[in-house]
């Protein structure tokens, strides 16, 4: 009787050693999936910032205007940094 009860006590211990084991793993793969789509986000978000600069710079903006026959009154040109 008392082999029974250590039996089923440390198959018991393996279930929950097993069922933890396999809670860590499942959280583990979520950390790192959100760990990738962060580290995309933040590569998207580099980008974006790259483009605007080359958009905003004022040698395109005004080669542009060359372009479309205008000119730039740099007196109504405000240069906003953060």
């Amino acid at each position: 009787m008392l082999t029974a009860c250590i039996g089923l006590a440390t198959v018991g211990i393996a279930l929950l050693i097993l069922s933890t084991q396999f809670g860590l793993a499942s959280t583990t793969r979520t950390y790192q999936n959100l760990q990738t789509k962060i580290t995309s986000a933040s590569d998207r978000v580099t980008n974006y910032q790259q483009s605007v600069g080359e958009l905003t710079a004022s040698s395109r903006l005004a080669a542009f205007a060359q372009q479309h026959g205008l000119t730039v009154n740099d007196g109504n040109i405000k240069q906003v940094t953060k």
